[in-house]
């Protein structure tokens, strides 16, 4: 039964997007595929906090490696995404693995921090570099940042 508990569960597909859940890690891997429109972000993003309330989940992995261009969606809407709509499942961790498109990664990067900074959120995020570890990071007991 243990290794079973490893293995992803894919549990929404979509243009390529991806979100699996791994119930080892009470954890859900997005995979974001190509051009992520404004409306796909949105949507996707809705899809994965109504799976995090279903399964549950203290962590969440954000794989943008495959991701040609990302448009964040409406800024108000993402900020109250993550300010406040996250909330309503056990949060803890967020892990983003970032894509190869630097000045997209860059304007991403900095917005992530103007919706996080200066909040008292009960999650930490973090930027690292692979999926192993992120899952590391998942499996601490602490819920410390690992750029703090």
């Amino acid at each position: 039964m243990y290794l079973m508990s490893c293995l992803p569960q894919l549990v929404y597909q979509k243009d390529g997007h991806e979100i699996e859940y791994f119930d080892k890690y009470k954890a859900l891997q997005l995979s974001w595929y190509g051009h992520v429109t404004s409306e796909t972000y949105m949507h996707v993003l809705d899809e994965m906090l109504r799976l995090g309330i279903q399964y549950q989940t203290e962590n969440w992995l954000i794989d943008a490696r495959d991701v040609d261009f990302m448009e964040l969606g409406e800024r108000n809407w993402t900020r109250n995404y993550f300010r406040n709509e996250v909330l309503k499942c056990p949060l803890k961790k967020v892990a983003r693995l970032a894509s190869g498109n630097f000045e997209n990664e860059t304007y991403i990067s900095s917005f992530i921090s103007s919706v996080l900074n200066g909040m008292n959120l009960p999650y930490k995020f973090c930027y690292l570099p692979d999926a192993n570890s992120a899952f590391e990071w998942f499996s601490e007991d602490d819920c410390t940042s690992k750029e703090d």
